[in-house]
């Protein structure tokens, strides 16, 4: 999942479409917020729905580049500043 994450990230300098930088926000919340593979891709999903094609900002995808889960939360305040966390 990860090599997925850093495959997404490197394609952040190609303008992808609002929904890929939904899925790179959404996977690096959900990965830390949630414990087990299956828990994950319900979060990541409902995520996703919630955030949908809201534009992320390129800071936001910068503070995710190295994501530990204790940075998570603070790149998320920039991450989504008009919807919250998700």
């Amino acid at each position: 999942m990860r090599w997925g994450l850093w495959l997404a990230l490197a394609l952040v300098a190609c303008d992808p479409p609002p929904e890929l930088n939904a899925q790179i926000v959404c996977d690096a919340y959900c990965n830390c917020a949630a414990p087990l593979p299956a828990a994950q891709a319900r979060c990541a999903s409902q995520c996703e729905q919630q955030l949908g094609t809201v534009p992320v900002p390129d800071s936001c995808l910068a503070c995710l580049d190295a994501p530990v889960c204790s940075e998570v939360e603070t790149c998320l305040i920039a991450c989504m500043p008009i919807t919250g966390t998700p």
